[in-house]
């Protein structure tokens, strides 16, 4: 799972550098962040909502890549 996510990081910073200025996060901790909650939910709460979260933010990003 973490290789998968790091994967879809490498991948959005290389076509969308222009996503890492200042003031904003990068799409690397955006990702890690959310791969926090999604850990967060699935140990400590058994239920599915991590994976919702994962399931997203994945979304959001073939919606991006659409859009460019």
């Amino acid at each position: 799972m973490l290789v998968i996510v790091y994967w879809i990081a490498n991948v959005i910073s290389r076509s969308h550098p222009d996503m890492f200025t200042p003031g904003q996060l990068s799409s690397i901790q955006k990702i890690f962040i959310l791969f926090l909650l999604h850990v967060f939910f699935t140990f400590f709460c058994q239920d599915k909502y991590g994976f919702f979260f994962m399931a997203y933010y994945i979304y959001t990003i073939q919606e991006k890549v659409k859009l460019e």
